[in-house]
């Protein structure tokens, strides 16, 4: 048993947190902010502003103020994605036009190069900016009566329609009700299928079988460290679709020498006081077609 494990769901759920509102673009490219050249210090400057409060009440309000100054940064850097990528491939194109033409200087190697580069940036902007679109959208409307709903579900089925089922007795079956009767009997029989006499415990195999020793058991209640902390952070794929906030786990790691004493003095003090702050405590329940 590894003892990361138990801080594991309680670091999922106070990073994430639980949304006053939808975040809109925000949460759509926060793998994107931390390639930019002033994230780190927005990040730093909305952190370290004074907030009233302590412990997670102190966070939260603190993660509000991040997420605004991510937003603007939005605005202004990352905006328009699609006219900058149409706009460099443009500029690629007519610099590799002007360079088939006799006599035209060497320095369009670089402007070509230069433009290359811009494309490249802009297109894994776009797809970040889609990989999270489409993982927000599943959690947004995954669970509701919509179009998107009956469309995944009209999928769903299709992938997991039977074409032929083998039977008990070896018979190949394809027709559907032949299938249909023999997985309702199959089931049938399961379900109605009752014990004279259920096992009990064997207590003797209790009591001789692996037991923990006194110092294993102690540490099982030993307070969570800081260590355990990070190490259920760094367990998080970087690519796990974040939180109605926008904040993921690549979020984390990237700005964790600014946010993460004060995170992790948060959860420390949640296994202590038992104590989780209502606009963190919030669960997702996403109905997804089987």
């Amino acid at each position: 048993m590894k003892m990361a494990s138990r801080t594991h769901q309680m670091a999922g759920k106070l990073l994430t947190g639980a949304p006053e509102k939808s975040a809109g673009q925000m949460s759509r490219t926060t793998l994107t902010f931390s390639k930019h050249v002033q994230f780190q210090d927005i990040v730093k400057h909305a952190w370290q502003d004074n907030q009233r409060g302590n412990g997670m009440g102190r966070v939260w309000q603190k993660l509000k103020r991040v997420k605004q100054a991510l937003k603007t940064l939005n605005t202004t850097a990352f905006q328009g994605v699609e006219a900058r990528i149409k706009l460099y491939r443009q500029q690629l194109q007519d610099v590799q036009s002007s360079m088939r033409q006799p006599g035209e200087p060497t320095s369009l190697i670089e402007t070509e190069r230069e433009a290359k580069l811009n494309r490249k940036k802009w297109l894994n902007v776009e797809e970040s900016i889609m990989r999270q679109k489409s993982r927000m959208q599943r959690l947004k409307l995954g669970d509701g009566n919509t179009a998107y709903f009956h469309v995944s579900l009209k999928n769903r089925l299709a992938q997991n329609r039977i074409t032929s089922l083998t039977s008990a007795n070896g018979n190949i079956m394809a027709s559907s009700s032949d299938i249909e009767e023999e997985i309702l009997g199959f089931y049938k029989k399961l379900l109605e299928t009752c014990a004279n006499q259920l096992p009990t415990v064997n207590h003797q195999a209790m009591r001789d079988g692996p037991r923990l020793d006194r110092g294993k058991q102690a540490h099982l209640i030993v307070p969570v460290s800081r260590d355990e902390i990070l190490q259920a952070l760094q367990g998080i794929n970087d690519n796990k679709a974040p939180g109605s906030d926008g904040f993921n786990a690549i979020f984390f790691k990237k700005v964790r020498a600014t946010v993460g004493e004060e995170i992790t003095d948060a959860i420390q003090e949640f296994f202590l006081s038992g104590k989780l702050l209502k606009a963190i405590n919030c669960t997702t329940v996403t109905l997804i077609p089987k």
